[in-house]
């Protein structure tokens, strides 16, 4: 038993990221074809034509079977963003594995490590698929591999 969980039961593991991109130039120069790839399944294609402010809030689930059986919440929100002078894009991604069996710590001890892994490696796939080459070399999302 851990003392910070205590005999609680755990009926979801996730992480979250919050990722913050601010234009310093003029809102209309933005190309969000330098940010977002084009023809990402995680985006609608007319952002691409928009020179306002916009959001695009977007969730599914994915059945997984390792590291264990799950059902992962995938969600990614993005929001464009008046802040300050300046356009921002914040992408909020969240990674959820939902169990259809809740797990004491006792369960969760042994595989946590490698899940915690898998949703790390699920987020930086969602923004290879979300971000443009040009965006994920900057942030330099595949140091260290895919």
């Amino acid at each position: 038993m851990t003392p910070c969980i205590g005999r609680r039961l755990i009926s979801s593991v996730g992480l979250q990221y919050n990722d913050v991109f601010h234009w310093r130039d003029s809102p209309e120069s933005l190309d969000l074809k330098r940010v977002f790839r084009v023809g990402s399944s995680l985006v609608p294609a007319h952002i691409f034509e928009l020179r306002d402010l916009w959001h695009s809030h977007h969730g599914y689930f994915v059945h997984q079977t390792e590291p264990v059986k799950h059902r992962l919440l995938e969600n990614v929100n993005i929001n464009m963003l008046e802040e300050l002078g300046q356009r921002s894009i914040l992408i909020s991604t969240v990674h959820k594995a939902e169990v259809p069996d809740i797990w004491s710590w006792d369960q969760l001890a042994g595989f946590i490590d490698s899940l915690m892994d898998d949703l790390h490696k699920r987020n930086k796939a969602t923004l290879g698929n979300l971000l443009s080459e040009e965006a994920a070399s900057m942030i330099s999302l595949y140091k260290g591999g895919k």
